[in-house]
């Protein structure tokens, strides 16, 4: 926390005048009562006035709170929600199972129950404030990306959310549409809180895409708000989605900031961050202990004027104080919140005290809010129509994306086979995709009925075509050994039925994949020989750090990934799901 020196200062110049006053003596002399001094009591009532003089002139110097309001150490409560991804109704969380303990997904978050606490833990707190650590929309299932995610907008205004930072998924749908979404159009009324980002610029004009921070005053107290995303978003962003922008250094930007807002007498200090860190077994809320992540590092370089930052990205939930600072995440799609209570030094507006906690949004606990549950249904009545089309059915009730020891999941393996399905035409003879592109189990509600277009949506909800290339079986292997990229790795590609590896997750970078062990079908990867590889559009940009795949030849552009699933859950109806790994090893876990 940041050091108190206001009231000090005021302290000390009082205590100071009140001495001058009592080095003078009253006397009596022929000439009736009076004050006089000697020739010692002379001079150090001349200097005593020359003190006096001084200090008034810097007590006027010093800065003067400009709200008298706060008489007591002003309590306020922030509540925080990041990665809803356009979630309005509830799904099925495993952090929210591991919370509890439960053997099975539980059901957790949905618009309407989130409201409903939001409300509950505002009710309890008479200064609260709304905020987001990006990715609110983007991402996100049929029934909100049918209507370009405006009921989520929507729904975040009633909600009375005030700020939130920009996050990578926000650019989704490119720059354009990210504004529409700011600002309205004709007939959308736009978002009424504001998106954050200081690192984020117009490489034409320089300028800033949104605003650096805000300043909210909130009962009296004044509170600034500095949002950023990691400057890594251009790596998992469609890059002609983003064409003109600038990501730069998240800290340097942060931090170039900090003097202007305590120029305008604000010391109370808050990041809204799109980056985040892991917990690797518990995290310790004294310490944090257990997390692990670029948020980490980030935090360890901030101006030390910053004393709380709310964080995202990572999809985890955690409350812990780390070098100082406290840290939080409310995990995603609206299954928790995290509510962060302050305490401000009446004197300066600092922030002096947090607490923070995070709290689970179960539906069946918490009950609902009329008015979003007409919001919620009026969205899915406009959005049943195409979400309910039946697909077809599977001969499992659930085809799982939990990541396996090795890595990959069965979805993704399943997503593979299709999408090298797709590309037979074009005479492709493996795919892969990334990990980051297979979003929700299929269906999402393990039951009886056929997979549906929703069902299948929430699992590839991108809209990334799929593009063929043609690359050497070296660059093949250099491919596979970019997965870890520049950190430890937390899931592998799933790559198609008929190719297979081993790996070594403990060896050194660029070591890590036995070059001898690469197999299609019977026969060992040819280093020389090139090789048809289908691969979404994301990867195929050099999207998470795969750089080499910028450089292969296309050979041709295929549907979407969506479209490629469908269309193999139609042919292979019903379709039994690969269980046999395609890359053979053990991740390991980063010390």
């Amino acid at each position: 926390m940041t050091t108190v020196i206001g009231m000090s200062h005021r302290f000390r110049i009082a205590r100071s005048l009140s001495a001058a006053r009592m080095r003078v003596r009253p006397v009596r002399s022929p000439f009736g009562a009076g004050c006089v001094t000697d020739k010692a009591w002379g001079m150090n009532l001349l200097r005593t006035m020359l003190v006096v003089a001084l200090l008034t002139m810097l007590a006027a110097c010093l800065p003067v709170r400009r709200d008298a309001r706060i008489a007591a150490p002003a309590s306020v409560r922030l509540l925080a929600i990041n990665d809803l991804h356009g979630y309005l109704e509830p799904s099925r969380s495993l952090t929210v199972q591991q919370a509890r303990g439960s053997a099975e997904l539980v059901p957790a978050g949905g618009m309407v129950a989130l409201a409903a606490r939001v409300e509950q833990l505002r009710a309890e707190h008479p200064r609260t404030l709304l905020v987001g650590g990006g990715d609110l929309i983007g991402a996100s299932p049929l029934m909100s990306s049918l209507l370009r995610d405006e009921p989520v907008v929507q729904a975040l205004n009633r909600l009375g959310l005030r700020l939130s930072s920009l996050g990578n998924h926000e650019f989704d749908r490119g720059v354009p549409e990210l504004m529409r979404i700011q600002h309205g159009d004709a007939a959308f009324e736009g978002a009424r809180f504001s998106y954050l980002a200081a690192n984020v610029f117009r490489e034409a004009t320089g300028e800033r895409l949104v605003p650096a921070y805000a300043i909210e005053e909130i009962g009296g107290a004044r509170i600034a708000f500095i949002g950023a995303v990691l400057s890594g978003a251009p790596k998992i962003i469609v890059s002609a989605r983003i064409a003109g922008l600038r990501f730069d250094d998240e800290v340097t930007h942060i931090n170039a900031v900090v003097p202007e807002i305590l120029g305008q007498g604000v010391r109370a200090i808050v990041l809204l961050i799109h980056e985040g860190a892991v917990p690797y077994g518990p995290v310790d809320p004294a310490t944090c202990a257990g997390l692990r992540g670029p948020l980490l590092g980030l935090v360890d370089q901030l101006h030390p004027e910053i004393d709380l930052v709310v964080s995202g990205h990572t999809h985890t939930a955690y409350a812990c104080r780390y070098q100082g600072r406290v840290l939080t995440q409310a995990g995603s799609y609206g299954h928790w919140v995290s509510a962060i209570d302050l305490k401000l030094d009446p004197g300066d507006g600092n922030i002096v005290e947090v607490h923070p906690s995070n709290h689970v949004i179960e539906p069946a606990l918490v009950g609902t809010d009329p008015h979003f549950a007409t919001l919620v249904e009026a969205t899915r009545a406009r959005a049943s129509d195409v979400a309910r089309r039946p697909i077809a059915r599977l001969a499992v009730p659930q085809i799982a994306m939990n990541i396996e020891v090795n890595g990959e999941s069965i979805l993704g393996r399943t997503i593979a086979d299709a999408q090298l399905h797709a590309g037979r035409a074009h005479a492709a003879e493996l795919a892969c995709n990334n990990p980051g592109s297979v979003r929700q189990h299929l269906p999402a509600s393990p039951n009886s009925e056929p997979v549906s277009y929703a069902d299948a949506y929430a699992a590839q909800p991108f809209g990334n075509e799929l593009i063929v290339v043609e690359i050497s079986g070296a660059d093949l292997l250099s491919l596979l050994e970019q997965q870890w990229g520049t950190r430890p790795a937390r899931s592998l590609f799933s790559c198609s039925a008929g190719f297979s590896y081993r790996f070594d997750a403990s060896r050194p970078p660029g070591q890590r994949i036995d070059r001898d062990s690469l197999r299609l079908g019977e026969n060992r990867v040819d280093p020389a020989r090139r090789y048809r590889l289908v691969v979404n559009a994301f990867m195929a940009e050099g999207g998470d750090g795969l750089t080499i795949l910028r450089e292969q030849p296309r050979i041709a552009t295929l549907q979407t990934e969506l479209q490629a699933l469908i269309d193999y859950l139609r042919e292979h109806e019903p379709l039994s799901p690969p269980l046999q790994p395609r890359a053979i090893g053990v991740l390991a876990v980063p010390p």
